[in-house]
């Protein structure tokens, strides 16, 4: 049977599967579809929640509670698994698939498989209202008869690309990350206090991201090793297709360790992740990829084509670093479901303007993303500061290396 969906939201991920779940407990009578090329999910590391966060989207669902159209039900289903998160270091499979039951229990469409991958040239199709092959017709009929469509679809957002001309604000590399993931094995802890303010091997400062609260047999940590530019240019992906360096496409452990053996750089790194390995011996999966720690924010959130509303949220709108995006994110998928729902609560006549809802939820969004930048700024400070440090401390050590005659 062909349902005519109210919002159509692009990607399936944390935020994609949050807004939904939140604009569905705001208004229960929207017909919300959320589409996704992943047939399940993807990524099993995790994330750190913080307070902050969970506090304004809470806020944002209690604050709505009243309305004629919400549902009481849904919001303390949703406050009290946002409330089970704070403070936790939550793997990312987990926290899409506590959504998507919630979001099955609310009646929201979850389409999930490679039919339902958005492309560019399925969103020129539907901006240019023309015809489109036989294969294309299912996604596009979706968008078509939707009022509104949230592009939740990543850092690389073909939403962004396509509708919003992909203009950035503001753009700014802040720091090179090269970073190992693992699962543990056994009953892992994360590393103690000595051992991780001990002065990092090679000069490097390392940060390990491992949650205390989780259990059973398996956890995920993340390693990030900050380096300079020259080291992280060694490992980054070539350009190429299927070039090593990605989430997509990490190195291996074992390449790692083959490439240490002929570039210094690499070495002093790997020396890094073994430091770690040691603290947590029993270890599977362990994937090595690159990261360019950059800020950045859309030009614009939100567009009106022809009547259409176009949204951007989470790293599809803006992009944050250090813990804060996921986070940034959350606050943002709030902000996007409250808009969302004030829209539908009143007709609109089509003026071609941007409704006044989306544009305090634009003007949210900047607010959000300058509020978070200030605490990543300071973060990258001590970053940069300890990294001086360990580098002068390398050097001291590598000069009386030199001098002392080994016995």
């Amino acid at each position: 049977m062909k349902v005519d969906y109210d919002v159509v939201i692009i990607g399936a991920g944390p935020i994609g599967i949050s807004t939904a779940c939140a604009l569905k407990a705001m208004n229960k009578k929207l017909k919300i579809c959320v589409l996704d090329k992943r047939p399940t999910a993807t990524r099993t590391h995790g994330l750190k929640i913080y307070n902050d966060s969970i506090a304004k989207i809470s806020h944002i669902l209690h604050r709505s509670r009243n309305k004629e159209n919400s549902s009481q039900v849904d919001i303390q289903q949703l406050k009290a698994k946002f409330k089970e998160w704070k403070k936790h270091f939550v793997p990312t499979d987990k926290i899409e698939a506590d959504l998507k039951e919630i979001a099955k229990g609310q009646g929201i469409k979850v389409k999930r498989k490679e039919a339902y991958e958005l492309t560019e040239n399925h969103l020129q199709r539907l901006l240019d209202d023309t015809s489109s092959p036989e294969s294309d017709q299912k996604i596009l009929q979706i968008l078509r008869n939707a009022k509104v469509v949230i592009g939740a679809d990543g850092a690389h957002s073909v939403v962004r690309k396509k509708v919003m001309g992909n203009k950035l604000a503001e753009k700014k590399t802040r720091q090179y990350v090269v970073q190992l993931k693992y699962q543990t094995v056994g009953d892992a802890k994360p590393r103690n206090f000595f051992d991780a303010s001990a002065m990092p091997l090679g000069g490097f400062v390392d940060f390990e991201l491992m949650s205390k609260a989780n259990k059973g047999t398996q956890k995920p940590v993340t390693l990030n090793v900050v380096v300079d530019k020259k080291t992280y240019e060694a490992l980054k992906p070539s350009g190429t297709e299927n070039a090593k360096g990605t989430f997509r496409h990490p190195w291996s452990l074992e390449e790692i360790q083959e490439k240490s053996k002929t570039d210094k750089k690499v070495y002093r790194v790997y020396r890094n992740f073994l430091k770690n390995l040691k603290t947590h011996s029993d270890y599977t999966d362990a994937k090595v990829s690159t990261i360019e720690l950059a800020t950045y924010r859309s030009k614009e959130s939100v567009k009106n084509h022809n009547g259409k509303i176009f949204l951007l949220v989470g790293d599809a709108n803006s992009g944050m670093i250090l813990g804060r995006g996921f986070n940034k994110g959350l606050k943002e998928a709030g902000l996007c479901a409250q808009a969302v729902a004030k829209f539908f609560e009143k007709e609109h006549p089509e003026t071609g303007l941007i409704p006044d809802e989306f544009m305090q939820y634009q003007r949210e969004a900047k607010k959000t993303f300058s509020r978070e930048k200030i605490g990543v700024k300071i973060k990258v400070g001590i970053i940069k500061t300890a990294n001086l440090f360990a580098k002068l401390f390398w050097k001291i050590r590598c000069a009386f290396r030199r001098i002392i005659p080994k016995h």
